[in-house]
């Protein structure tokens, strides 16, 4: 007898046994003529066979897919279709329709209400008008009131998404539970100065803060800057998928929330920056941290704001920002002379403090090293996997596997250089440089395999 249920197929089809899972494969066209999948369920499988990593489970899926369009019909009758072409919005929202996984728990999307007025009501209807009712009927747009905030139903909801400066939000748990490790954020500044207060700060452990800040000309422009952010936190003892759409001002939440919808985002453009972070694919649990810098026009009188908006950077997790490779690399050494990798405490690509500890950035230190030692751009690989000075012991490439070592690490998640068979070149716009850290700088992690 079929099961006809298709929240225990779709659970079924992401079974750890690889048996289960190709007979559930397998029984999708029978299951197909004996009740219509509907084309949201259609879609859902097809999402489940492309994240499928085991190649052979992946070709059942695509078959058992192939046979379904070759029955032909969908539940309800409306005429079967292929997926239409995906947005940055349907990834950043995924966890916001309505689907198999969310139940009947609503999502929520906050922004804050004055006494008198609501905050950042521009960028709530440029998110509404992203999120039909018809695909998202259990995600309800929330205005929380500053003095009295309501937070009935937050400790159910699969998706939570703040329009504004969080910190807005008063008294919200879920704010205590955000990753710690967070490239950007909008706090208060320390010093508690105003002209600090508007402005986006990028997180740099060990480099220390870097501010993005809000400046207005007089009777002229504002220039603003904001983040797009998604993360998955645990909450209650489940998942929740927060999003965060925030600007120095409100300047920059409208330009996050517009930018969003026009962000010429694709699966190829995920596929390939999958590739670029090192992933093998994007889902739910996938960290998302975009910034962009907001300019419009200031009238007066006030005017609703007309932004214009350009891309500065996009990471996945902890990959280097998507949107271009580096044109400047630092060092951040204990002393004034580098005479060995132990030394350094730090790496920036730019601005952007990279994370120390995955192997993809110990070949960046050792290439980057050995060209500020010997002032040059062109390094025989040969030399560079013998350099003892370069390499901590256990990062160190087998001889034999340099060549495809550098070219994963340096040619396609880093650098984006290109490594032949003897050696590797510096592009002529790419600056190496050292800068002396901080005492409190942390020592230096051994990379991880």
């Amino acid at each position: 007898m079929i099961d006809l249920d298709f929240t225990r197929l779709w659970k079924r089809l992401q079974a750890s046994d690889a048996e289960t899972k190709k007979k559930n494969w397998r029984s999708l066209p029978a299951r197909h003529e004996v009740q219509r999948f509907s084309q949201e369920e259609i879609w859902t499988l097809q999402d489940l066979a492309v994240a499928e990593k085991d190649q052979e489970l992946a070709r059942y899926a695509t078959f058992s897919i192939a046979a379904v369009y070759a029955i032909g019909g969908v539940a309800g009758g409306e005429k079967q279709t292929e997926k239409p072409a995906e947005t940055l919005a349907d990834w950043l929202f995924e966890p916001f329709r309505e689907d198999a996984r969310a139940g009947n728990h609503l999502s929520l999307v906050l922004s804050v209400c004055h006494e008198h007025y609501l905050r950042d009501v521009q960028a709530q209807v440029e998110i509404a008008r992203l999120l039909p009712l018809g695909q998202y009927r259990h995600t309800e747009f929330r205005h929380v009131p500053e003095k009295h905030p309501d937070w009935s139903g937050l400790g159910q909801a699969p998706g939570v998404c703040f329009i504004g400066r969080p910190l807005m939000f008063q008294n919200c748990k879920l704010l205590e539970h955000f990753p710690k490790d967070l490239r950007f954020s909008i706090v208060p500044p320390e010093s508690g100065k105003k002209e600090d207060f508007h402005c986006v700060a990028q997180n740099r452990p060990n480099a220390g803060p870097f501010r993005y800040n809000t400046v207005e000309e007089e009777g002229a422009h504002r220039h603003d800057y904001a983040i797009i952010q998604r993360f998955t936190i645990k909450f209650g003892g489940r998942d929740v998928v927060v999003l965060v759409i925030a600007g120095g001002s409100s300047l920059g939440t409208l330009g996050a929330a517009r930018w969003i919808s026009s962000y010429g985002w694709s699966r190829a453009t995920r596929d390939r920056f999958a590739r670029i972070a090192g992933l093998g694919t994007l889902d739910r649990g996938t960290r998302f941290e975009a910034l962009i810098e907001v300019t419009a026009r200031v009238h007066k009188p006030a005017r609703p704001w007309d932004p214009k908006f350009l891309e500065k950077s996009l990471f996945l997790n902890k990959s280097r920002n998507l949107l271009k490779a580096p044109s400047r690399v630092t060092l951040g050494i204990e002393k004034e002379h580098l005479t060995h990798v132990e030394q350094v405490r730090y790496l920036l690509f730019d601005d952007d403090e990279m994370d120390f500890s995955p192997k993809d950035n110990a070949a960046v230190v050792a290439l980057c090293m050995k060209c500020f030692l010997e002032s040059r751009r062109e390094i025989p690989i040969e030399d560079l996997v013998s350099d003892a000075r370069v390499w901590s012991i256990r990062d160190c490439p087998d001889r034999d596997k340099a060549v495809t070592f550098l070219r994963d690490h340096l040619q396609r998640h880093s650098l984006n250089i290109t490594v032949n068979a003897e050696s590797i070149t510096l592009p002529a716009g790419c600056k190496i440089e050292t800068t002396l850290a901080s005492p409190a700088a942390s020592p230096r992690r051994h990379a991880q395999a």
